[in-house]
């Protein structure tokens, strides 16, 4: 493994030739291990193949680049990057508009939830026990 963590081709290849001294021994290691290096050259040619690619398509781009008018490349900034981030935040701003409106109803919603008579109502049963108490304790202010 190399300071990354990473199984090297270098690495895996001296540890084949150790295990092909004792094959017998080492038969189903020595086996995955070849497996493995076949899937890091495979991985390898694969990757060569997405650079060759990746550079095919830049390619082509940049020569498309060149055949676009000064009307498709304004549509192309103004549509479909700037308008569509300028919807984006909108939609983004409405979504935190209509939430926060939301909870306000909520909160307004259980602050009312109780009538003003039924509440008018329990304040007086609280205030007679209150005055009830504070005669019984011998102060009599009502």
């Amino acid at each position: 493994k190399n300071e990354k963590g990473n199984i090297t081709k270098k690495a895996l290849q001296l540890k084949i030739n150790e295990l092909r001294w004792n094959p017998e021994e080492f038969k189903n290691d020595l086996k995955i291990l070849q497996k493995y290096l076949g899937l890091m050259d495979e991985q390898a040619k694969n990757k060569k193949q997405i650079k060759e690619k990746e550079k095919e398509l830049d390619d082509k781009l940049l020569k498309k680049y060149a055949e676009l008018s000064e009307e498709d490349v304004k549509r192309l900034v103004v549509e479909k990057k700037w308008l569509a981030r300028l919807e984006e935040g909108v939609k983004d701003e409405l979504d935190n508009i209509v939430m926060s409106l939301t909870t306000r109803i909520k909160e307004l919603a259980e602050r009312y939830a109780e009538p003003l008579p039924n509440t008018e109502q329990e304040v007086e049963e609280y205030e007679k026990k209150v005055r009830e108490h504070l005669r019984v304790m011998g102060h009599d202010f009502w």
